[in-house]
């Protein structure tokens, strides 16, 4: 902290930060080019919904080597309640709901009881993959590049 209360900037953390306000930029707009349907509320709750269907698996080492010759079955998916989705995402419940009835009339998200899932293949529906693969791309070549400019 500076004696004024304002925190100290790092060394190499502006360069880092515009290192990471370009990736999210890139990973935006190649959100709308494969969504160009949606606007970026919906496409987050998408994603939001998409991350909570399948995030458990990551801490299942049967489920991960499962994923890494077949989709995910159905009934693995979890479901995600609205409220969940508008606390995670901070956009208002209200908004939410429109998007997600919106996404379920689309087929692109399923209802059940306890919430909304992706579906089974959800992966190679849409262009769902084609974003994947760019924001891991992204990702990886971002992390690359802040390296350049120190540690975090």
């Amino acid at each position: 902290m500076t004696m004024d209360g304002e925190a100290e900037v790092k060394p190499g953390e502006r360069a880092r930060a515009v290192v990471a306000v370009e990736s999210l930029l890139r990973i935006a707009r190649k959100a709308m080019d494969c969504y160009p349907q949606d606007d970026l509320e919906t496409i987050l709750v998408l994603l939001t919904v998409g991350a909570a269907s399948s995030g458990s698996h990551l801490r299942d080492p049967a489920m991960l080597a499962h994923m890494d010759t077949e989709p995910v079955p159905d009934a693995q998916h979890k479901p995600i309640s609205g409220r969940a989705v508008a606390q995670s995402t901070g956009l208002p419940r209200e908004t939410v709901r429109r998007r997600i009835d919106a996404l379920v009339a689309a087929g692109r998200l399923t209802r059940e009881p306890r919430g909304v899932r992706t579906s089974e293949g959800v992966l190679m529906k849409n262009r769902n993959l084609e974003f994947v693969r760019f924001v891991i791309q992204e990702m990886n070549s971002s992390a690359v590049r802040m390296g350049r400019y120190g540690p975090t």
